[in-house]
Protein backbone atom coordinates (compact mmCIF):
# COMPACT_ATOMS: atom_id res chain seq x y z
CA UNK A 1 0.00 0.00 0.00
CA UNK A 2 1.02 3.98 -0.84
CA UNK A 3 2.80 4.95 2.60
CA UNK A 4 2.37 8.89 3.21
CA UNK A 5 5.41 10.58 4.73
CA UNK A 6 6.13 13.32 7.05
CA UNK A 7 8.58 15.60 5.83
CA UNK A 8 9.64 19.36 6.81
CA UNK A 9 9.44 22.12 4.21
CA UNK A 10 13.29 22.72 4.69
CA UNK A 11 15.15 24.74 2.11
CA UNK A 12 15.87 22.12 -0.03
CA UNK A 13 12.56 21.20 -0.26
CA UNK A 14 11.49 24.88 -1.24
CA UNK A 15 14.34 25.09 -3.43
CA UNK A 16 13.05 21.86 -5.52
CA UNK A 17 9.76 23.27 -5.95
CA UNK A 18 10.79 26.81 -6.69
CA UNK A 19 13.17 25.42 -9.58
CA UNK A 20 10.69 23.10 -10.79
CA UNK A 21 8.33 22.87 -14.15
CA UNK A 22 5.29 24.28 -12.42
CA UNK A 23 6.13 26.13 -9.42
CA UNK A 24 8.92 28.17 -10.97
CA UNK A 25 6.90 31.66 -11.25
CA UNK A 26 5.90 31.52 -6.96
CA UNK A 27 8.53 33.30 -5.47
CA UNK A 28 9.98 31.45 -1.98
CA UNK A 29 7.51 32.98 -0.12
CA UNK A 30 4.71 31.87 -2.26
CA UNK A 31 6.08 28.41 -1.98
CA UNK A 32 6.70 27.54 1.76
CA UNK A 33 2.75 29.44 1.95
CA UNK A 34 2.12 26.33 -0.54
CA UNK A 35 2.97 23.75 2.11
CA UNK A 36 -0.11 24.16 4.06
CA UNK A 37 -1.50 22.14 1.65
CA UNK A 38 0.81 20.04 0.04
CA UNK A 39 1.41 15.96 1.21
CA UNK A 40 4.32 13.32 0.68
CA UNK A 41 3.43 9.25 -0.21
CA UNK A 42 5.68 7.22 -1.00
CA UNK A 43 4.59 4.18 -3.85
CA UNK A 44 6.66 1.09 -4.26
CA UNK A 45 6.99 -0.71 -7.68
CA UNK A 46 3.96 -2.38 -9.10
CA UNK A 47 1.60 0.55 -7.55
CA UNK A 48 -0.30 2.79 -8.96
CA UNK A 49 -1.15 6.25 -8.54
CA UNK A 50 -4.44 6.22 -10.40
CA UNK A 51 -5.80 4.13 -12.89
CA UNK A 52 -7.76 4.77 -16.37
CA UNK A 53 -11.49 6.08 -15.32
CA UNK A 54 -10.71 6.77 -12.14
CA UNK A 55 -12.35 10.20 -9.98
CA UNK A 56 -9.31 12.21 -8.87
CA UNK A 57 -8.61 15.69 -8.43
CA UNK A 58 -4.90 15.58 -6.83
CA UNK A 59 -1.81 17.22 -9.02
CA UNK A 60 1.84 15.26 -8.31
CA UNK A 61 5.15 16.27 -8.66
CA UNK A 62 7.85 13.31 -8.51
CA UNK A 63 10.52 14.25 -5.95
CA UNK A 64 12.01 10.89 -6.17
CA UNK A 65 11.81 7.18 -8.21
CA UNK A 66 10.79 6.19 -11.75
CA UNK A 67 7.12 6.04 -12.63
CA UNK A 68 5.16 5.15 -16.04
CA UNK A 69 2.05 6.93 -17.88
CA UNK A 70 0.12 3.81 -19.32
CA UNK A 71 -3.41 3.51 -21.45
CA UNK A 72 -4.82 0.62 -22.81
CA UNK A 73 -1.61 -1.38 -20.85
CA UNK A 74 0.23 0.56 -23.09
CA UNK A 75 3.25 2.67 -21.86
CA UNK A 76 3.26 6.20 -23.39
CA UNK A 77 6.40 7.57 -21.53
CA UNK A 78 8.22 7.68 -18.10
CA UNK A 79 7.88 10.40 -15.63
CA UNK A 80 11.28 11.69 -13.63
CA UNK A 81 12.09 13.65 -10.63
CA UNK A 82 10.81 17.13 -11.06
CA UNK A 83 8.30 16.10 -13.57
CA UNK A 84 4.60 17.13 -12.73
CA UNK A 85 1.27 15.05 -13.75
CA UNK A 86 -2.69 15.32 -13.30
CA UNK A 87 -3.04 18.46 -14.91
CA UNK A 88 -5.97 17.84 -16.65
CA UNK A 89 -8.08 16.21 -14.50
CA UNK A 90 -7.30 18.63 -11.13
CA UNK A 91 -8.36 21.53 -12.96
CA UNK A 92 -11.44 20.06 -14.19
CA UNK A 93 -12.42 16.84 -11.99
CA UNK A 94 -13.07 15.19 -14.79
CA UNK A 95 -11.61 11.00 -14.68
CA UNK A 96 -8.75 10.25 -16.03
CA UNK A 97 -7.76 9.02 -19.14
CA UNK A 98 -4.61 7.31 -18.39
CA UNK A 99 -3.10 5.18 -15.49
CA UNK A 100 0.46 5.75 -13.72
CA UNK A 101 2.22 3.50 -11.92
CA UNK A 102 5.82 3.47 -9.88
CA UNK A 103 8.19 0.79 -11.61
CA UNK A 104 10.98 2.10 -9.11
CA UNK A 105 10.23 3.04 -5.32
CA UNK A 106 8.89 6.81 -5.56
CA UNK A 107 8.10 10.00 -3.43
CA UNK A 108 5.25 12.31 -5.14
CA UNK A 109 4.40 15.15 -3.74
CA UNK A 110 0.48 16.32 -4.13
CA UNK A 111 -2.08 18.76 -4.17
CA UNK A 112 -5.62 18.47 -3.51
CA UNK A 113 -7.44 20.91 -5.71
CA UNK A 114 -10.36 21.18 -2.75
CA UNK A 115 -7.38 22.59 -0.53
CA UNK A 116 -6.03 25.06 -3.53
CA UNK A 117 -9.30 26.68 -4.33
CA UNK A 118 -9.54 26.93 -0.13
CA UNK A 119 -9.16 30.79 0.85
CA UNK A 120 -8.54 29.62 4.46
CA UNK A 121 -5.83 26.93 3.63
CA UNK A 122 -4.02 29.29 0.91
CA UNK A 123 -4.09 32.77 0.07
CA UNK A 124 -6.12 33.23 -3.61
CA UNK A 125 -3.53 35.24 -5.34
CA UNK A 126 -1.28 31.84 -5.17
CA UNK A 127 -3.98 29.61 -6.24
CA UNK A 128 -5.16 32.19 -9.32
CA UNK A 129 -1.67 32.26 -10.07
CA UNK A 130 -1.19 27.91 -10.21
CA UNK A 131 -4.38 27.63 -11.64
CA UNK A 132 -3.75 30.20 -14.29
CA UNK A 133 -0.08 28.04 -15.05
CA UNK A 134 -2.08 24.95 -15.48
CA UNK A 135 -4.29 26.40 -17.93
CA UNK A 136 -1.21 27.70 -19.79
CA UNK A 137 0.19 24.10 -20.13
CA UNK A 138 -3.52 22.35 -21.15
CA UNK A 139 -3.26 24.98 -23.78
CA UNK A 140 0.48 24.71 -24.74
CA UNK A 141 -0.43 20.65 -25.18
CA UNK A 142 -3.33 21.68 -27.56
CA UNK A 143 -1.16 23.96 -29.45
CA UNK A 144 1.07 21.18 -29.88
CA UNK A 145 -1.01 18.57 -30.95
CA UNK A 146 -2.29 20.94 -33.72
CA UNK A 147 1.28 20.93 -34.90
CA UNK A 148 2.03 16.76 -34.43
CA UNK A 149 1.50 14.97 -37.65
CA UNK A 150 -1.22 12.86 -38.30
CA UNK A 151 1.04 10.00 -38.39
CA UNK A 152 1.91 10.63 -34.53
CA UNK A 153 -1.58 11.07 -33.78
CA UNK A 154 -2.56 7.77 -34.69
CA UNK A 155 0.35 6.24 -32.85
CA UNK A 156 -0.61 8.35 -29.73
CA UNK A 157 -4.14 6.88 -29.79
CA UNK A 158 -7.05 8.35 -29.03
CA UNK A 159 -6.70 10.73 -25.73
CA UNK A 160 -8.88 13.70 -24.33
CA UNK A 161 -7.88 15.58 -27.57
CA UNK A 162 -7.75 13.16 -29.93
CA UNK A 163 -10.73 10.95 -31.06
CA UNK A 164 -10.89 8.81 -34.29
CA UNK A 165 -13.71 7.77 -36.62
CA UNK A 166 -13.49 5.26 -39.38
CA UNK A 167 -15.53 6.99 -42.12
CA UNK A 168 -17.80 10.45 -42.58
CA UNK A 169 -21.03 8.58 -43.97
CA UNK A 170 -20.48 5.77 -44.65
CA UNK A 171 -21.77 2.51 -42.11
CA UNK A 172 -19.74 -0.15 -42.66
CA UNK A 173 -21.82 -2.68 -40.82
CA UNK A 174 -25.09 -1.83 -43.35
CA UNK A 175 -22.83 -0.52 -46.37
CA UNK A 176 -24.72 2.14 -46.60
CA UNK A 177 -25.15 6.20 -45.68
CA UNK A 178 -26.02 6.69 -42.63
CA UNK A 179 -26.54 10.35 -41.55
CA UNK A 180 -25.98 8.29 -37.42
CA UNK A 181 -22.41 8.26 -38.67
CA UNK A 182 -22.35 12.26 -39.76
CA UNK A 183 -24.01 12.85 -36.56
CA UNK A 184 -20.90 10.89 -34.52
CA UNK A 185 -18.05 13.07 -35.97
CA UNK A 186 -20.06 16.16 -35.47
CA UNK A 187 -21.12 15.42 -32.15
CA UNK A 188 -16.83 15.16 -31.90
CA UNK A 189 -16.09 18.28 -33.04
CA UNK A 190 -18.86 19.92 -31.06
CA UNK A 191 -17.62 18.51 -27.71
CA UNK A 192 -13.88 19.49 -28.51
CA UNK A 193 -14.93 23.49 -29.49
CA UNK A 194 -17.28 23.16 -26.03
CA UNK A 195 -14.39 22.09 -24.07
CA UNK A 196 -10.62 22.33 -24.72
CA UNK A 197 -10.01 21.51 -28.22
CA UNK A 198 -8.46 18.85 -29.89
CA UNK A 199 -8.27 16.96 -33.32
CA UNK A 200 -10.76 14.57 -34.95
CA UNK A 201 -9.02 11.82 -37.73
CA UNK A 202 -12.01 10.59 -40.40
CA UNK A 203 -10.51 7.24 -41.45
CA UNK A 204 -8.95 5.91 -38.86
CA UNK A 205 -10.74 3.09 -36.56
CA UNK A 206 -10.65 2.69 -33.07
CA UNK A 207 -7.52 -0.16 -33.39
CA UNK A 208 -5.27 3.01 -35.08
CA UNK A 209 -5.98 1.38 -38.29
CA UNK A 210 -5.77 3.47 -41.41
CA UNK A 211 -9.18 3.05 -43.48
CA UNK A 212 -9.31 5.84 -45.35
CA UNK A 213 -12.54 7.84 -46.50
CA UNK A 214 -12.72 6.30 -49.54
CA UNK A 215 -16.04 4.33 -48.78
CA UNK A 216 -17.58 7.67 -48.18
CA UNK A 217 -17.77 8.16 -51.77
CA UNK A 218 -16.95 11.68 -52.67
CA UNK A 219 -15.74 12.69 -55.98
CA UNK A 220 -12.63 14.38 -54.86
CA UNK A 221 -10.93 15.84 -51.93
CA UNK A 222 -12.69 19.14 -52.35
CA UNK A 223 -16.09 17.71 -52.36
CA UNK A 224 -15.39 15.90 -49.16
CA UNK A 225 -14.08 18.96 -47.27
CA UNK A 226 -17.42 21.18 -48.30
CA UNK A 227 -19.61 18.57 -47.57
CA UNK A 228 -18.16 18.38 -43.84
CA UNK A 229 -18.13 22.27 -44.10
CA UNK A 230 -21.71 22.57 -44.74
CA UNK A 231 -22.67 20.10 -42.05
CA UNK A 232 -20.95 22.21 -39.62
CA UNK A 233 -22.40 24.86 -40.91
CA UNK A 234 -25.84 24.21 -40.98
CA UNK A 235 -26.16 22.35 -37.65
CA UNK A 236 -23.69 24.79 -35.12
CA UNK A 237 -23.90 27.61 -37.02
CA UNK A 238 -21.81 29.49 -39.63
CA UNK A 239 -19.67 31.43 -36.91
CA UNK A 240 -18.27 27.86 -35.59
CA UNK A 241 -16.09 27.49 -38.85
CA UNK A 242 -13.68 30.30 -37.53
CA UNK A 243 -12.61 27.51 -35.28
CA UNK A 244 -12.63 24.61 -36.95
CA UNK A 245 -9.41 23.40 -39.68
CA UNK A 246 -10.29 20.81 -42.33
CA UNK A 247 -7.41 19.28 -44.57
CA UNK A 248 -7.38 16.08 -46.14
CA UNK A 249 -4.37 14.17 -46.12
CA UNK A 250 -2.88 10.80 -47.62
CA UNK A 251 -1.36 8.37 -45.49
CA UNK A 252 -0.32 5.12 -46.17
CA UNK A 253 -1.62 5.67 -49.70
CA UNK A 254 -5.55 5.83 -48.36
CA UNK A 255 -7.17 9.42 -47.53
CA UNK A 256 -7.85 10.66 -44.21
CA UNK A 257 -9.94 13.71 -42.78
CA UNK A 258 -8.08 16.12 -40.47
CA UNK A 259 -10.50 18.27 -38.47
CA UNK A 260 -8.24 20.22 -35.80
CA UNK A 261 -10.71 21.99 -33.62
CA UNK A 262 -9.92 25.24 -31.36
CA UNK A 263 -11.74 26.17 -27.90
CA UNK A 264 -14.67 28.30 -29.10
CA UNK A 265 -15.36 31.50 -27.89
CA UNK A 266 -19.07 31.18 -26.92
CA UNK A 267 -21.05 27.70 -26.63
CA UNK A 268 -21.89 25.63 -29.56
CA UNK A 269 -25.14 23.48 -29.66
CA UNK A 270 -25.76 20.75 -32.23
CA UNK A 271 -28.79 20.19 -33.66
CA UNK A 272 -30.56 16.65 -34.78
CA UNK A 273 -33.46 16.21 -35.84
CA UNK A 274 -34.97 18.96 -34.80
CA UNK A 275 -33.13 19.22 -30.75
CA UNK A 276 -30.50 20.93 -29.96
CA UNK A 277 -27.80 19.28 -27.70
CA UNK A 278 -24.68 20.68 -25.90
CA UNK A 279 -21.34 18.33 -25.92
CA UNK A 280 -18.34 17.99 -23.98
CA UNK A 281 -15.21 15.94 -23.83
CA UNK A 282 -14.59 14.07 -20.11
CA UNK A 283 -11.78 12.15 -20.38
CA UNK A 284 -11.54 10.09 -24.01
CA UNK A 285 -15.10 10.36 -24.30
CA UNK A 286 -18.19 12.74 -26.29
CA UNK A 287 -20.68 13.25 -23.26
CA UNK A 288 -23.90 15.08 -23.69
CA UNK A 289 -24.92 17.18 -20.73
CA UNK A 290 -28.04 17.08 -19.29
CA UNK A 291 -29.97 20.25 -19.34
CA UNK A 292 -29.72 21.13 -15.44
CA UNK A 293 -25.71 20.93 -15.88
CA UNK A 294 -25.63 23.03 -19.29
CA UNK A 295 -25.72 26.13 -17.26
CA UNK A 296 -23.15 25.84 -14.65
CA UNK A 297 -20.84 24.47 -17.13
CA UNK A 298 -21.50 27.59 -19.74
CA UNK A 299 -20.68 29.62 -16.91
CA UNK A 300 -17.23 28.23 -15.57
CA UNK A 301 -16.21 27.16 -19.02
CA UNK A 302 -17.17 30.64 -21.07
CA UNK A 303 -18.09 33.38 -18.92
CA UNK A 304 -16.32 33.44 -15.84
CA UNK A 305 -12.72 33.61 -17.24
CA UNK A 306 -14.24 36.63 -19.24
CA UNK A 307 -15.37 38.17 -15.93
CA UNK A 308 -11.75 37.61 -13.98
CA UNK A 309 -9.73 38.89 -16.78
CA UNK A 310 -11.70 42.70 -16.31
CA UNK A 311 -11.03 42.80 -12.84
Amino acid sequence: MPEKIKFTADEDIINFFHEGQLYYFLDKDEVRKLFNIIKAIKFFPGEYVFKENDNSHFLYLVKEGELVYERNGKTLKKLLPGDTFGEVSFIDEGIRTSSVKAVKESMLYYLNGDDLLDGNKIPPEISLKIVMKLAQKVTEQIRSIEKTTTKKLIEAGESDYVEFKSTLRWNLHTDKRDKEIEHASLKTIAAFLNSEGGTLLIGVDDGQNVLGIEKDGFANDDKAMLHLTNLIKERMGKSVLSFVDIAVEELEGKKIMRVDCKPASTPVYLVHNNTESFFIRTGPSTTALPASEIFPYILNRFYLPLIQAEY
